[in-house]
């Protein structure tokens, strides 16, 4: 059966060189950091964790924005935590696949996904098939790279989005789960009562709080 889905590879980079430097037990806690992170951001955003895959993850979605807002949110958890040794880099691609046995997937986007993901830098998300306008309100660090064709097959443009430290120090941040927002591009459904949201499920979850619904 041929399905339309978006697919995210996660991966930490460094990992291997850090588990030969530092032993099993230091890599067994950044992996702990890894899966607390991913975990906490594909429940909050919908998006289905498909595998794990030793020091990364698959994850997969309809919606493209819901899919990247989950990988940046992954990068920020991670970074977050006290500790954290190593950062997370990411590939996203969309398009038509086969859904095998109901529960794998076989298709070209497959694929470029997990070879964005190589492609990506320390802390950089490369994602192809999500226009520019569709980026969430706190994707920073938003520039085109165009690849080599040799390494991914079709030559397609990609789009890499990062979340620079420096310059989000002193962003306005989201009250439920404080990703860094860029106050001019947060669309007026997602302001209320002076505070800013990355999400509707963020809003949703701060008039919950408010009341003592959550």
């Amino acid at each position: 059966m041929r399905v339309t889905r978006t697919f995210a590879f996660l991966d930490l980079s460094g990992f291997t060189a850090y588990n030969a430097r530092y032993g099993d037990d230091q890599a067994t806690q950044v992996l702990s950091q890894l899966r607390s992170a991913v975990r906490n951001a594909a429940e909050r955003r919908g998006v289905r964790l498909a595998k794990w895959l030793g020091d990364g993850a698959m994850l997969s979605g309809l919606d493209p924005k819901t899919v990247l807002a989950c990988a940046l949110e992954a990068q920020y958890n991670l970074r977050e935590q006290e500790g954290c040794a190593l950062p997370l880099r990411a590939g996203i691609c969309q398009g038509k696949v086969i859904m095998f046995e109901g529960d794998d997937y076989l298709g070209v986007a497959v694929n470029q996904a997990s070879k964005l993901c190589d492609e990506a830098q320390a802390g950089e998300v490369l994602c192809a098939g999500v226009p520019r306008e569709h980026l969430p309100a706190w994707a920073w660090g938003v520039h085109r790279r165009f690849l080599d064709p040799a390494q991914l097959g079709p030559a397609i443009e990609v789009m890499s989005v990062s979340m620079p430290a420096e310059q989000i120090k002193n962003a306005r941040r989201d009250p439920i789960c404080c990703l860094p927002l860029i106050e001019d591009h947060v669309p007026q459904e997602l302001r209320l009562d002076g505070e800013f949201f990355c999400s509707q499920q963020c809003r949703a979850g701060w008039v919950a709080n408010k009341e003592g619904n959550w």
